[in-house]
């Protein structure tokens, strides 16, 4: 039986977009008492507390760029990048700079978009229950008994940087966005890095990639995926702990995948 991994968490959306501060805090001796005394307090460190969010790629279905929509975000066109709950858009001709800390692979429960679409649960493996079949242009896909879909994903989890921005963000690819993931893989696995003379594969996080969008096109269907090229080495070292600090909360389960965040689509809208 497969295992589940996590429920759907609920998150209320901000109506404005979030001003994610930047500056640096003056140290002062007072601030610095209170640092040592209460470092932390206030907060959580349960995983639920510490959701990561989807950065998503918008197609032409997505609610953000229909202006009649609830959901649309003034401005947002296909080929966007828009991460909910922060309301952040980035242009996709612009795109953004990202450092991979972790990957993993599920198999997420949605369900349609036809029926309201929203996300239900992930998998570790594909479920029992699952059933292949075809949707309505001949595309083979998997069903559960309930109506929903089983889609398989792969998660690229980082530090997104964007302007004056650098936050923790996860990008997700299905459908023919796996196409993408296993090529940015191939350049994961070929970082090398020579210490004293001897050839070592290096961490994830290393490196940062600038990623763009781009439309993909066949026969008369037309959609946006990622462009993933390489950047630079990371130098700061600081930024190279925090990689290996999000790496570790991955694979401890202190950090998780924020799926409330991520948009809903149907496999033949070809997501990333």
């Amino acid at each position: 039986m497969a295992k589940k991994v996590k429920q759907e968490v609920a998150l209320v959306e901000p109506e404005a977009p979030v001003d994610i501060p930047t500056g640096a805090l003056e140290i002062t001796d007072d601030i610095e008492q209170d640092l040592v005394k209460y470092e932390g307090a206030g907060t959580s460190t349960k995983a639920e507390d510490n959701l990561i969010p989807i950065v998503n790629l918008l197609q032409d279905l997505s609610p953000q760029v229909k202006d009649r929509n609830p959901e649309y975000v003034e401005g947002a066109k296909p080929g966007d990048f828009y991460i909910k709950g922060l309301n952040l858009l980035i242009p996709g001709e612009d795109g953004f700079k990202f450092q991979p800390c972790a990957f993993r692979t599920a198999v997420n429960e949605w369900v349609p978009r036809d029926d309201g679409g929203g996300f239900v649960a992930s998998y570790e493996e594909m479920p029992e229950d699952a059933v292949q079949t075809v949707n309505d242009k001949g595309k083979k896909i998997t069903k559960s008994p309930r109506g929903t879909d089983y889609i398989d994903t792969r998660y690229h989890s980082g530090f997104l940087e964007y302007q004056d921005i650098r936050i923790p963000a996860v990008l997700s690819f299905s459908s023919t966005g796996h196409t993408v993931s296993r090529g940015w893989m191939v350049l994961l696995n070929n970082t090398i890095v020579e210490v004293k003379g001897i050839r070592r594969k290096a961490p994830s996080w290393f490196k940062k990639y600038k990623i763009k969008s781009k439309i993909k096109q066949k026969k008369n269907q037309e959609w946006f995926m990622c462009d993933i090229v390489p950047a630079e080495f990371v130098q700061s070292r600081d930024q190279r702990e925090e990689g290996k600090t999000l790496y570790e909360a991955f694979e401890v389960g202190d950090k998780t995948i924020d799926h409330s965040t991520a948009e809903s689509t149907k496999d033949e809208d070809a997501p990333f």
